[in-house]
């Protein structure tokens, strides 16, 4: 069967909290990493697959639908975020609008949260709930055979009959993930990623584990059982990607060193087959030392990104942080020391935030020497620990309600502080200008461009962060 994955073009912000990117505000091109998985399953089972990255290919919906309509397509997927969730609703819509006879798949992590409104849509016709990656390939094989009767089979799968829906419950977790093919690389435009601190092309991102060992109450991660590749079968799939041009690689996994003897063997296996690669990881500051930062800089690695989230001891305990400002500043301290870029990560308007605790944090950062840092203001995500303190204080189910249409012009309330949204706001916008603009950061960035369009794409980032209404 012929199959076709779509990533909708981000033209706005909805429900815009500073997390949504964009390639003309931001100068960031996401990769749809989680289509490539879906791909490569479905390319296994010997599908005709094609992903076609409206974004990074900077296409239209009259564009895609045109595309769409000359390839003889079986099932078309889409995946769903919280955040822009309309936004790619007006995609589906366009395209089952268009092309009414061709079955859609929905799946990603808000088809996880709300799979019953979802099916609400009269342009969606099949959801998945859970990890869809071998599920989708059941659903393949059952439509191409005409075998409707077996979709009852399939785990996690929600579907219509007639002017029913029917759910199959959730999809089991993927026990091994050694058992996925390495993501379809191929049917993406490489060389069109990238983040504003991107230095090599061609760019990817990469995930060696699934779920996070970690219990922070504003992260669904702790829901998915934390498990991890063997170190051998994440090397294979870097060389692979090295082999098709990828000089950088952004590793996507929450905490990374979270089995250390697994991370050192990754990196020393890198070093040993002289990848000439630059890669960067993201990990909790209570799971690093020396150790394994030497061994990882020594393998390539070029930057730790590092989730910090306040300055304020309470408010980490109020987020189940389970980690120290020592800790911190050991870890920012020592990776630094050892040559290692440093990105930190700050979240402000967290439960028992007051306008002097955004004010050590803010000086926190500036105080030690991160190389980079993002702020954000605190989204109750669904399903988050976060998010059902919310709805006990608020008395109702936002997200929901978004999903059913409604609030589109406002954000999520904050949950558990006196201060308002356009205070936490603001200090997202002052902080921004406190660290970016310091005389010294500025002079930093300018001695370590390597390029022009670098520079330009610090510049357009950093110019639509901090000017942004």
């Amino acid at each position: 069967m012929k199959i076709a994955l779509v990533f909708p073009k981000f033209e706005r912000q909805i429900n815009d909290n500073l997390q949504i990117t964009t390639v003309k505000k931001y100068a960031i091109t996401p990769l749809p990493l989680s289509l490539t998985y879906v791909a490569a399953t479905l390319e296994r089972a010997g599908h005709d697959v094609e992903i076609i990255d409206a974004n990074a290919l900077k296409y239209s919906k009259e564009q895609l639908v045109s595309i769409l309509k000359n390839k003889n397509i079986g099932l078309i997927g889409f995946t769903t975020t919280t955040l822009a969730y309309h936004q790619e609703n007006e995609w589906i819509k366009y395209v089952k609008d268009n092309l009414p006879d061709i079955p859609i798949i929905v799946g990603g992590k808000h088809a996880w949260y709300y799979p019953e409104e979802i099916m609400k849509n009269y342009f969606v016709d099949y959801a998945f709930n859970g990890e869809a990656d071998f599920g989708i390939v059941e659903l393949a094989d059952a439509l191409e055979k005409s075998n409707l009767a077996q979709l009852k089979n399939i785990k996690g799968l929600w579907y219509k009959s007639g002017n029913k829906v029917y759910s199959n419950g959730i999809a089991d977790p993927i026990a091994n993930l050694d058992d996925l093919p390495f993501p379809a690389r191929h049917l993406l435009p490489l060389g069109k990623y990238g983040t504003f601190i991107t230095k090599r092309q061609k760019y990817s991102t990469m995930m060696t584990t699934r779920g996070c060992p970690a219990r922070c109450t504003f992260c669904d991660g702790h829901l998915e059982k934390f498990r991890f590749r063997s170190a051998k079968n994440a090397v294979e799939e870097i060389q692979l990607a090295y082999d098709m041009g990828v000089r950088e690689i952004e590793l996507y996994d929450d905490s990374f060193t979270a089995h250390k003897k697994r991370a050192i063997e990754i990196a020393k296996e890198i070093k040993e087959r002289k990848l000439d690669l630059s890669w960067d990881i993201r990990t909790r500051v209570n799971m690093v030392d020396g150790e394994i930062l030497k061994v990882l800089k020594s393998a390539g690695c070029q930057r730790i990104n590092l989730g910090i989230e306040s300055a304020d001891p309470q408010i980490l305990r109020n987020l189940k942080k389970d980690i120290t400002l020592d800790q911190v500043e050991k870890a920012v301290l020592l990776s630094k020391k050892l040559g290692l870029e440093v990105f930190g990560y700050f979240i402000l308007g967290s439960p028992g935030e007051t306008i002097q605790t955004i004010r050590k944090t803010l000086a926190f950062s500036q105080k030690y020497p991160f190389d980079y840092v993002q702020f954000t203001r605190m989204t109750a995500l669904p399903r988050t620990e976060l998010y059902r303190q919310f709805m006990e204080e608020r008395k109702y189910d936002y997200w929901l309600e978004y999903t059913q249409g409604k609030h589109l012009d406002k954000q999520i309330e904050l949950v558990n502080t006196e201060l308002t949204d356009q205070q936490v706001t603001q200090a997202v916008k002052d902080a921004y200008k406190g660290f970016y603009l310091r005389p010294k950061q500025v002079i930093k960035t300018l001695l370590n461009t390597r390029s022009v369009p670098e520079l330009l794409r610090y510049v357009s980032a950093g110019t639509n962060f901090i000017l942004r209404k």
